[in-house]
């Protein structure tokens, strides 16, 4: 589908793009996750970032670390992943 009507606690909503969506809290699990919803080989805190990359730049060149270990620490806890590191490969 290309197309449709989102709605949120019986709220329309309108999207404008990925970035959008993903602030109003809305993600795309796709239907194999294991294979789509991944980048493998790459660590379980770079998997977590990815959607968070807007939030981890910093004078829009580099990536802030504090950011991204508290976004990385936030995703651990809230989702109750378990890892013996965020740097481990998925």
């Amino acid at each position: 589908y290309d197309q449709g009507t989102v709605y949120l606690n019986g709220e329309k909503l309108t999207i404008k793009n990925c970035l959008d969506a993903i602030e109003k809290g809305i993600a795309m699990v796709p239907e194999d996750r294991k294979d789509q919803g991944l980048v493998l080989k790459n660590s379980v805190g770079f998997n977590l970032t990815l959607s968070n990359l807007n939030r981890l730049m910093k004078n829009k060149v580099f990536v802030s670390d504090k950011k991204r270990q508290e976004i990385i620490d936030k995703y651990i806890k809230d989702l109750r992943i378990k890892t013996s590191s965020p740097d481990i490969e998925v």
